[in-house]
């Protein structure tokens, strides 16, 4: 299987640094001083092969699921491939708003899944218009991909905004829909 680069992924990990970089959405490089960390008293050896168990267990209280649960990922690439990898296949329906994070695009197509847009319009404030949502979704739609503060715009959306979308989709007899606060 050929996998084609993330043409935005190669260029934000290769572009010239700069002061102020607005590519990135994790942080810049730190010192171990500037951490403020107690580097002797740091464990990094023992019985966590997925994790310190008490992130598993916080993460798993958070979202009300049980801890085996949790897969913790480095970063919101490897969670949208881990999710993509585990949910779809050939010939599967992926929505996805437009502007987009561009592995929201790429990775789906990876596994062979045909991808649909929805419009989040400048002139709305790159809000979700419900009733276009609703038209975007087909009776194979099986995954929703937004970003939330949207990416690239930034804008959050409230509790209820981000509901609106999962209502659609069950309405829609979609199976499965679950939104993570």
């Amino acid at each position: 299987m050929e996998i084609k680069p993330i043409e935005y992924m190669a260029w934000a990990k290769t572009k010239p640094k700069s002061g102020i970089n607005l590519s990135l959405s994790g942080l810049t490089g730190l010192s171990r001083e500037e951490l403020a960390v107690d580097w002797d008293g740091l464990e990094i050896n023992g019985e966590h092969p997925y994790g310190h168990p008490p992130l598993l267990e916080a993460i798993a209280a958070r979202h009300r699921a049980h801890v085996d649960n949790v897969c913790p990922v480095v970063g919101a690439s490897q969670g949208v491939f881990s999710v993509c990898a585990a949910l779809l296949g050939p010939g599967d329906d992926v929505l996805v708003e437009r502007p987009a994070y561009e592995p929201f695009l790429a990775v789906p197509r990876l596994f062979g899944a045909n991808v649909t847009r929805f419009e989040r319009r400048f002139e709305n404030g790159y809000r979700i218009d419900p009733e276009e949502f609703r038209r975007a979704l087909t009776p194979r739609t099986k995954l929703v991909l937004l970003a939330n503060p949207h990416n690239p715009s930034g804008v959050a959306l409230s509790h209820d905004e981000v509901l609106a979308p999962a209502a659609a989709s069950e309405e829609m007899g979609l199976d499965k829909v679950r939104t993570l606060r």
